[in-house]
């Protein structure tokens, strides 16, 4: 199940997932990535979905504190 407030669809993140506090350290990690595509950036959480040497891989901001997490 998908939050609600991510507005990330299924199958928009992929098994891999980098998570990193700073969007702009996301936004750099993102650009490592092949056929990379932005797929969320409601309300400031950053999440990015591409390839890293052939295998899927997501990179995401967390926000600050434990509900952010969840």
């Amino acid at each position: 199940m998908v939050p609600v407030h991510l507005k990330i669809r299924e199958g928009w993140v992929a098994e891999r997932v980098l998570i990193a506090g700073d969007p702009a350290r996301v936004k750099y990690l993102s650009e490592l990535l092949n056929d990379v595509k932005l797929v969320n950036e409601s309300r400031g959480f950053l999440t990015y979905t591409g390839y890293y040497n052939g295998f899927p891989v997501t990179i995401a901001t967390h926000g600050v504190g434990m509900p952010s997490a969840l």
